[in-house]
């Protein structure tokens, strides 16, 4: 999540929309007043490319903060002048990478970052990159991941027990309004975000590329539901107003 004063724009991250990497090229042109969520730290089962976190003045909020918790905590001024960005992706697609994610999490018992050391979580609180609430969640999910009480390479399974029917709703709508003002397209996400971006002040350049190597299996998301009948129509159900708000259809490679 980043909230830039020097090019005045919010840009609120939902999940698997490619928010890591829209996150590290803005962070190279943001200004010292700026908000920079902290980043996941990557290694070497991730990313090729460990990127730098940048960082600052990111008390009080998540990378994964919703629109209405920031619009709680900045000026009416910032909320309703600023630029508010965000990004989708097609649904059938974002649940099938957030199932291959889930599938990586699993492997490696729970963690994002293997350093989840007791020191490394004094560090990362003392550092402001990690929240008390947080810290709570993670012990939650790690031991529930330890506890196998679900078989996350099972794609039905995933879809009864883990799959939030609400996913990304509420970085979206605002009961019957939506959050932003502009949004950029995952399926043509370097287009979108050189048209937005370049108008707010920000250089163009290449977005890099983040968490490649979570996901060993590249075809196309319908094979996964070809291979499990009835779950294109589940996912229909579930994300009903996004397919409908941004026009997404089921496509089949």
């Amino acid at each position: 999540m980043i909230i830039s004063h020097k090019h005045k724009f919010i840009f609120f991250r939902p999940g698997k929309v490619a928010g890591t990497s829209i996150e590290i090229g803005l962070s190279q042109f943001l200004g010292e007043d700026d908000v920079i969520t902290p980043e996941m730290v990557a290694d070497k089962d991730i990313d090729d490319k460990v990127h730098e976190d940048k960082f600052q003045n990111s008390k009080g909020f998540d990378h994964h903060s919703k629109p209405a918790e920031i619009k709680e905590k900045v000026s009416s001024t910032v909320w309703d002048t600023y630029t508010k960005i965000t990004a989708c992706r097609n649904p059938w697609d974002t649940t099938v990478s957030n199932w291959y994610w889930e599938q990586f999490i699993a492997s490696r018992g729970g963690l994002v970052d293997r350093d989840f050391s007791l020191k490394n979580i004094r560090n990362r609180f003392i550092q402001g990159r990690l929240a008390p609430w947080k810290i709570y969640q993670k012990i939650q999910q790690m031991l529930s991941y330890k506890i196998k009480t679900i078989d996350y390479n099972d794609f039905y399974e995933y879809l009864e027990k883990v799959q939030n029917p609400n996913h990304n709703n509420n970085f979206y709508f605002d009961t019957d309004d939506l959050y932003f003002d502009e949004i950029i397209r995952f399926e043509h996400l370097q287009e979108d975000y050189d048209r937005i971006f370049t108008s707010l002040g920000i250089p163009q350049h290449i977005l890099p590329r983040t968490k490649t190597k979570t996901r060993k299996d590249k075809r196309h998301y319908s094979k996964v539901y070809d291979e499990h009948p009835g779950t294109e129509d589940i996912v229909a159900e579930m994300f009903k107003r996004q397919i409908t708000t941004f026009d997404y259809k089921f496509e089949r490679k």
